[in-house]
């Protein structure tokens, strides 16, 4: 495979992972604790959004073993971080939007609807 065809074949998947990783080990605001599952939808969303990416390049179930991976890791960096909080309720959310995003891309309509082209 060529440098080019790599990089436009992973250029997202790896933009996505990198940014979720910043956002995992920064201090978050307070704020959105007000917000009643605000965090645990948040992590549906973005592991959904990471094995959506993913789930492109690889094999739907090498997709969902590196997205339960991600998020027990995830939540294991959390724990040396004295900011944020280990909860095992957010890695439990994190599979399952590992899962749901897997069993959705197999939908031609969710296909067609990431990949619509604008112009």
């Amino acid at each position: 495979m060529r440098f080019s065809s790599w990089l436009k074949a992973w250029f997202w998947p790896d933009l996505v992972i990198v940014t979720v990783f910043v956002l995992t080990v920064i201090p978050m605001p307070q704020e959105t604790a007000r917000i009643p599952f605000f965090d645990k939808i948040g992590h549906i969303l973005y592991t959904g959004l990471i094995a959506t990416v993913l789930v492109r390049q690889v094999r739907p179930w090498k997709t969902i073993v590196a997205g339960i991976c991600l998020s027990i890791g995830i939540e294991l960096i959390q724990y040396f971080l004295p900011w944020r909080e280990c909860e095992a309720a957010d890695a439990i959310c994190g599979s399952v939007g590992t899962v749901l995003a897997v069993v959705l891309y197999r939908a031609r309509w969710y296909r067609e609807t990431l990949e619509l082209r604008l112009w």
